[in-house]
């Protein structure tokens, strides 16, 4: 049974399998024809995808080859152009009648040339014969060229072409300014302009040409000011012109000047006028100017006028301008009167009920000036000035200026009330204002330490802030790239000694003290430690760095006499222990000075020749200032024995040092106390005692002492 089942599967199989093959080769070949479709559907969609910008290509091609027919056919009027196309064959030549090709893309001369074409046609609808045929010479093929239409246009013509094209515009440019109102003016006068402005034309030739000009411009000046040219020929003639030709030209320009003030062009007449004009002229630009400083100073032209208004102004015109900061009604009621001011404090003494109207008035202008960047102007720093003096300190209003200009501070310190305007700052600020002020200080502190008027702005960090150790950092770096030439500086060497001296006369102006003075009051509230304490402290920030100094620039510091001053000044201020100098330090210094003694007192190059040596040599001998209370020299403890340090150096020359400028340095080194050679020295002098009393007969009072000491 097993057998006959197992036959019986096998003869099923036989069967079955052949009709399978059949239809694995049926679905075979209906494969083939199904995916021969599809190839066949791709590649036409591959055609059509491939096919479709070379056809929009085409059209577009087209499209622009009908356009500049047309437009080839509108330069020559319809006409055929007639080419001659040699066709390298044996024996044949035919003419054609063709229309020119577009122009080739790669050829910017034809696209410029074309461009000129273009305008030409658009100017004129009526050619003449001639445009005719330069049409002809572009378009058509050049007979010389080595290029045919249709390979494309011959270069040599299309340059030659737009150099006339170009010669035709300048011609209608030419023509459109002989057009323009004044144009002959203008151009004669810039021809002389040119001449005038040479430096070697003769004076005489100069003055000729000014005349003409003058003459030339003469009732034209307000139709001239506002044009760029024509200004700086009017500008000329004011800066050539003699003082009745500048008169002329401001007589006809009155009642412009506000208008030139805001003019680009316009303002720079307006300042030359200030700058050359006679008094009687600038009275009547500035009074012109009254009722409109207030617009005016916002705008960004005419800024830059008024600040030069304000500089040539008169002390009671610049009462006037200032008057109209303080709000609307001062520029519109003018006070003409012999007792007018700008004085803020005055004012409000005189109406104390406008107080707070004015103060808002004032600072909302103020609040616009700085954002405008206007803050760099004087009248500007006058303006700020006249609203932080009146401010009430601890409240609002010193609150709200300190924010508004703690960033702008260095701007302000190089014009006398912008200074005024940083002390009072660093005066009313706290700590944390002080500190910020002195980040935006610190950059221009060596500007400042020589600047007539900045110098006090330091002296204000020294006297207001707290941390003597932020203001040591803040200014030595500023100072110590520059610190010879601030020793040697009348002004430079006041923010060095300061420390050192303190409020005194001998080395800080008069004036600065008294600023100081002003400030002490609003001082005393926002700073806590005193004034004698801050200096000793600035004195152990400072004196290291001043004594190296001295040490090594010895000589050319005692050869002037501002360094000379400096080196007393420094070792008196710093000899004290506590002061932080070491005392091997102090005597390296005192060495280097006393080394600058030495040789022949009589030669041209010796210290002694100097103006300062012989005074620094005394005090550095005698050991200590003079004391005019007491009528006696306060020695310094301990004691600097600059003496010891001297006498070895000089005594091979003590005769000469004795009987000329040196006589009172031997004078005070007989009366020096802990000096050991007295006796020696006056043992040498008694030798030299005629020449002593021939000098002393001519006037030496140092000699004439030491006879008195010898006898």
């Amino acid at each position: 049974m097993a057998a006959l089942k197992r036959k019986k599967d096998e003869a099923s199989t036989a069967l079955t399998t052949p009709k399978k093959a059949k239809t694995s080769k049926a679905a075979a070949t209906e494969s083939k024809r199904e995916k021969k479709v599809r190839e066949e559907k791709a590649t036409e969609k591959l055609s059509n995808l491939t096919l479709k910008p070379e056809k929009e290509k085409k059209e577009k091609k087209d499209k622009k080859d009908k356009k500049e027919k047309e437009l080839v056919k509108e330069i020559v009027k319809n006409k055929e152009v007639e080419v001659v196309i040699e066709k390298k064959s044996k024996d044949t030549k035919e003419k054609k009648t063709v229309l020119p090709k577009p122009l080739p893309k790669p050829l910017p001369k034809a696209k410029v040339a074309r461009k000129i074409v273009d305008e030409e046609v658009s100017e004129s609808d009526d050619w003449s014969s001639d445009n005719e045929e330069e049409a002809e010479e572009f378009i058509g093929e050049d007979a010389e060229g080595d290029v045919s239409m249709e390979e494309g246009i011959n270069t040599n013509a299309g340059s030659s072409k737009s150099r006339e094209a170009h010669a035709t515009q300048k011609k209608l440019a030419a023509e459109r300014k002989a057009a323009r109102p004044n144009s002959r003016i203008v151009t004669r006068g810039k021809r002389i302009w040119e001449q005038i402005r040479r430096h070697e034309l003769p004076s005489a030739e100069r003055k000729k040409l000014v005349d003409e000009l003058c003459q030339m411009i003469k009732g034209n000046v307000k139709a001239l000011v506002f044009k760029h040219d024509a200004s700086r020929i009017v500008q000329t003639a004011v800066k050539r012109g003699t003082p009745q030709q500048k008169k002329e030209i401001a007589k006809e320009l009155k009642g412009e000047y506000v208008i030139m003030a805001q003019s680009t062009y316009g303002r720079y007449l307006l300042v030359k006028l200030m700058y050359y004009g006679d008094q009687n002229t600038k009275s009547q630009i500035i009074s012109e100017f009254y009722g409109h400083v207030r617009k005016l100073v916002k705008h960004r032209e005419a800024a830059i006028v008024v600040e030069d208004v304000w500089q040539y102004a008169t002390s009671k015109e610049q009462e006037r301008i200032m008057r109209e900061f303080y709000g609307v009604e001062f520029a519109i009621f003018k006070d003409d009167s012999e007792t007018v001011t700008g004085n803020l404090r005055k004012i409000l003494e005189k109406a104390p009920e406008k107080r707070a109207v004015i103060m808002r008035s004032l600072f909302d202008l103020i609040k616009q000036l700085v954002g405008k960047d206007a803050i760099i102007f004087s009248i500007v720093h006058r303006a700020l000035l006249e609203y932080i003096s009146n401010a009430t300190p601890g409240t609002n209003e010193v609150t709200e200026f300190l924010e508004l200009v703690t960033e702008h501070l260095h701007e302000l310190p190089f014009t006398k009330p912008g200074a005024a305007v940083v002390q009072l700052c660093i005066t009313h600020g706290t700590a944390r204002d002080r500190k910020a002020m002195l980040k935006a200080l610190k950059p221009i502190i060596g500007q400042l330490a020589e600047h007539e008027s900045g110098y006090r702005v330091i002296l204000s960090m020294y006297e207001c802030v707290d941390d003597t150790t932020l203001v040591a950092k803040t200014v030595l770096p500023g100072f110590q790239p520059k610190i010879m030439d601030l020793t040697r500086s009348n002004v430079g060497r006041i923010p060095l000694l300061y420390p050192f001296v303190g409020r005194n006369r001998r080395v800080i102006h008069p004036p600065a003290i008294q600023a100081l003075k002003d400030l002490d009051h609003i001082r005393q509230t926002t700073s806590k430690k005193n004034l004698a304490q801050k200096q000793a402290e600035l004195v152990m920030h400072f004196a290291p760095t001043f004594i190296d100094a001295i040490k090594d620039n010895a000589m050319e510091l005692v050869q002037d006499a501002f360094g000379s001053k400096f080196i007393y000044e420094v070792i008196f201020g710093a000899n004290d222990p506590s002061m932080g100098v070491p005392r091997e330090k102090m005597d390296a210094a005192l060495e280097a000075v006393a080394e600058t003694a030495k040789g022949d007192p009589q030669d041209g190059g010796h210290v002694m020749q100097s103006l300062g040596a012989g005074r620094l040599f005394k005090l550095l001998v005698q050991g200590g200032q003079y004391d005019d209370v007491s009528k006696s020299v306060k020695v310094l403890d301990p004691p600097l024995n600059f003496h010891s340090m001297l006498y070895p150096r000089i005594q091979p020359e003590l005769g000469i040092w004795a009987t000329g400028n040196g006589s009172w340095v031997i004078e005070n080194l007989l009366d020096a106390r802990g000096f050991k050679q007295k006796e020696e020295v006056k043992a040498i002098l008694k030798s030299h005692m005629k020449k002593l009393e021939e000098v002393a007969r001519g006037g030496n009072k140092g000699s004439e002492k030491l006879i008195e000491k010898l006898k």
